[in-house]
């Protein structure tokens, strides 16, 4: 692990290669911090992670801490380009360190994004249609939002497909993010060693963080 870092940290090239860099150090920083439950959290993060996992958060403006992004975003490859998009299309990159359905979880997140497309499409043309007055337009925007709504809903109610409610609550073990609560044996975070001195501390990594849900949101009112 330590040498894929300070490989990808030192020689990555392009955005695609720095994303892949973020993907692999942020399961390393969760799994190394969480890995004794997400109350027993250690105090320090310790430089070989630290360091790199924050370098390479500057280079891509991202925030220090855990995000949806590494863990469903760019965390998968299209198996072949030539077919249409489904579930089985996709290869996660990154697994959870227990093979508890984490990959389709993974895969079920991937779709959800997909199938959300046309949802913030419409809320866009509805907006517009909104401004221009016109009734038609806002009509048929309100329509394919409703229908990707459903369609969305579907794809988030395969998750339980291959992911069963012990599995489920393993992996949420593992995104509990650390600090912030009188739960945690350190509320005030974790010290990340080489580049910061004062604990800092993550979120939960959840659904909400999803850009889709939240332009459903503000779209809707």
């Amino acid at each position: 692990m330590w040498t894929r870092c300070r490989y990808w940290t030192t020689r990555s090239k392009g955005h695609r290669q720095w994303r892949l860099a973020h993907t692999w150090l942020e399961f390393g920083v969760c799994g190394y911090i969480n890995q004794d439950g997400p109350i027993n959290i250690p105090r320090i993060l310790p430089r070989q992670l630290a360091i790199p996992w924050y370098g390479v958060c500057e280079y891509l403006g991202l925030p220090k801490r855990m995000t949806y992004a590494p863990f469903n975003l760019a965390n998968y490859s299209i198996v072949d380009h030539t077919e249409p998009l489904d579930y089985e299309s996709f290869r996660v990159l990154c697994s959870y360190p227990e093979r508890v359905g984490d990959d389709w979880l993974i895969i079920c997140g991937v779709m959800y994004e997909l199938e959300s497309a046309p949802a913030i499409k419409a809320i866009v043309e509805g907006m517009k249609a909104v401004v221009d007055d016109d009734q038609t337009k806002m009509a048929d925007s309100v329509k394919a939002i409703n229908k990707a709504i459903r369609t969305v809903k579907t794809a988030l109610a395969r998750l339980f497909e291959k992911l069963t409610v012990q599995g489920f609550e393993t992996l949420s073990n593992f995104t509990s993010g650390w600090g912030g609560s009188k739960a945690y044996l350190y509320p005030d975070g974790v010290i990340y060693e080489g580049v910061e001195t004062s604990p800092k501390t993550s979120p939960f990594m959840n659904l909400s963080m999803s850009s889709p849900l939240q332009c459903l949101d503000v779209g809707l009112g």
